[in-house]
């Protein structure tokens, strides 16, 4: 969990692990509740017979967990429903590269004053579903708005991306 906090060097680990919890700010507060309790749940599962989770697993659901918290809190009255939300309450990953042609793709920012809507379909062949994804970011790069979606049928990667285009 080194990634998302930084816990006290360690002498009396339980001690010194409440004391900063009581001194910490709330955001904190919670995000090292949420760890404790991940590592609690883990333990349990083991305990019962069942795989550990993937440390890498385990970092994206606290991320994921305390920020849909965090945003919860800050607009309790957002419809959630279908995956519409604002994002503002911590932003844990920069903008990354993708490298599938060798060439190396990164986001850019529009001209001063507009606003860049990119959108995202996927296909499971197999299972005939997908999903969709769009982020609309002001110049600067911070996101104003953001969707997901799952699509229980779809019959094409080329359906998905439309229907993203059509939600975004």
């Amino acid at each position: 969990m080194e990634g998302i906090y930084q816990l006290p060097p360690d002498s009396n680990a339980a001690n010194r692990i409440l004391d900063h919890v009581e001194t910490a700010p709330s955001g904190d507060r919670a995000l090292v509740m949420m760890i404790l309790w991940r590592i609690w749940h883990t333990r349990n599962e083991i305990t019962h017979g069942k795989h550990a989770h993937a440390i890498a697993a385990s970092k994206r659901f606290i991320e994921s967990y305390v920020s849909s918290l965090q945003e919860i809190k800050q607009w309790p009255n957002a419809n959630l429903e279908k995956g519409k939300h604002v994002v503002d309450a911590k932003q844990w990953k920069k903008p990354r590269a993708s490298q599938g042609d060798g060439f190396v793709h990164r986001w850019r920012p529009p001209e001063q004053g507009w606003m860049k809507l990119n959108t995202d379909g996927s296909f499971q062949a197999e299972a005939g579903n997908g999903g969709i994804g769009v982020v609309l970011r002001n110049c600067h790069g911070e996101i104003i708005f953001s969707a997901c979606g799952f699509l229980q049928r779809t019959s094409s990667v080329l359906e998905a991306e439309l229907l993203a285009c059509r939600e975004g």
